[in-house]
């Protein structure tokens, strides 16, 4: 199982590389030989439901992310970090499903998994934003801003490299702030 634990992280950052090329193909491909090589591996499926919400399937998503968060009790990783992640990208699939509440409700979890993350908060401003409630919107961009000095990296989280875009045939745009100016 080591080896092929080994090879599912290789791939991973291999599909990491693709983003970074902007070649979303390659990318999903390396993040699908990942889950294959090492299905109790949540990155890969972490990594596809991010590009899965960047291409604009969200109920793919969804499911994606479920594999890794659900059931609760025992999830496929007891990183707070990475889980916190998973319920990002979950909440953003739901706001762009219009699920307002559901949205609200991942990111509630995201923030009390690593309340020093700061993408929690931009994402979290984003669906007050769009659900019509601009002064929450501005406080959660706030904290972003606050907690943009706790940024911590994981080299294989595709949502650590890239801004989820609103619109999916837009190029992914590349991180270069923690907090960005909505």
């Amino acid at each position: 199982m080591a080896g092929h634990s080994h090879r599912a992280l290789t791939e991973n950052l291999r599909g990491i590389l693709a983003l970074l090329e902007r070649d979303q193909t390659t990318a999903r491909e390396y993040f699908l030989k990942a889950q294959a090589s090492n299905p109790r591996q949540p990155i890969g499926f972490l990594n596809c439901a991010f590009l899965d919400v960047h291409e604009d399937r969200f109920e793919e998503a969804i499911r994606n992310v479920e594999k890794v968060i659900y059931p609760t009790y025992w999830p496929m990783t007891s990183n707070p970090v990475l889980l916190s992640s998973a319920y990002v990208i979950k909440g953003v699939a739901e706001t762009e499903s219009k699920k307002f509440k559901a949205a609200e409700a991942s990111f509630q979890k995201a923030a009390a998994l690593h309340p020093q993350s700061s993408e929690v908060y931009v994402y979290w401003s984003r669906m007050l934003r769009k659900s019509g409630r601009p002064a929450e919107a501005e406080r959660k961009l706030f904290q972003a801003r606050q907690n943009s000095v706790f940024f911590e990296n994981y080299p294989e989280m595709a949502l650590l490299y890239f801004w989820l875009t609103e619109q999916g045939d837009q190029p992914l745009d590349r991180r270069t702030s923690q907090a960005e100016a909505l």
